[in-house]
């Protein structure tokens, strides 16, 4: 079974998208996070990776 990681917007429900962490390490996953999710934060949203 592959290991699967989401990045994902609480407030809108948004998806930026599934990652495998066989090819994306947690500080790939947060380099990711900080660019897709720039936006939203600014906004006061709450991104997090799941």
């Amino acid at each position: 079974m592959m290991d699967l990681r989401e990045i994902f917007c609480n407030q809108c429900k948004k998806s930026f998208g599934v990652y495998n962490e066989k090819f994306f390490s947690e500080k790939n996953l947060e380099k990711l996070k900080n660019r897709y999710g720039s936006l939203h934060e600014f906004y006061g949203h709450d991104v997090i990776i799941r």
